[in-house]
């Protein structure tokens, strides 16, 4: 199997590493839209923009209800109960 390896690398070493890339990509963006301080910072620039007129009540709201969704999951998945199974232990 080895010399298999060997002969397909030239072939398969690109697609492996193409993976990797999509892989640290996907990494990066989750991280990225889980952070708390930016999920905060996106409700004030929310309210700014609101504030100002240039989104809409409607629009406020339902933008502010998917970023303290994304902020719940996040602090859930800080404290390692992503499953939700706090009720079960009362």
């Amino acid at each position: 199997m080895l010399l298999m390896d060997i002969l397909a690398f030239p072939f398969t070493a690109p697609l492996n590493g193409t993976i990797w890339v999509i892989d640290q990509i996907r990494d990066r963006a989750l991280a990225a839209i889980s952070d708390p301080d930016q999920l905060r910072a996106d409700l004030i620039q929310l309210q700014i923009n609101y504030e100002r007129g240039a989104i809409s009540e409607e629009e406020y709201s339902e933008q502010s209800e998917v970023i303290w969704e994304r902020l719940r999951l996040a602090s859930v998945d800080a404290e390692g109960d992503i499953d939700g199974d706090d009720a079960d232990e009362e």
